[in-house]
């Protein structure tokens, strides 16, 4: 059996984005399954009591960023314990059908590595029409 470490990076995220995406995994996460979430020690009052909220459902680590993304996600991985890694942004979110698919996927593939997801990033006020040019999967 495969297991996944969900990943997830925070710092003053909007407690909405943070609370969809923890529910969209512990819904459709397998058992054996775990979430770390690796916070930048958010100062967001709602950022910190959501995070909270969750402490007893998942792994809650406080890890400065200090503006390096890659020494901060190389961190974070080296906390998962699962056969693969997804490694998302609490600002992100993922489809109910890859967490429920993807063991399926990793098996079919045995070969395979790694795996490029594109993602949904929540921003408020962005449109559309402001992703266009960044639209590269098309």
């Amino acid at each position: 059996m495969i297991n996944i470490s969900y990943v997830i990076g925070t710092h003053n995220e909007e407690a909405n984005y943070i609370r969809t995406l923890l529910n969209q995994i512990l819904q459709h996460k397998d058992a054996g399954d775990e979430i770390i979430v690796v916070d930048d020690f958010s100062t967001n009052e709602d950022t910190i009591k959501t995070l909270e909220e969750y402490k007893d459902r998942v792994k809650l680590v406080q890890h400065a960023l200090d503006g390096d993304f890659s020494q901060q996600k190389n961190f974070m991985n080296s906390l998962a314990t699962g056969d693969w890694i997804i490694n998302i942004d609490a600002d992100e979110n993922i489809h109910e059908m890859l967490i429920k698919t993807i063991k399926e996927i990793i098996t079919c593939n045995p070969s395979a590595e790694a795996y490029r997801v594109p993602r949904i990033n929540l921003v408020p006020g962005i449109t559309p029409e402001d992703m266009q040019p960044y639209r590269d999967w098309e």
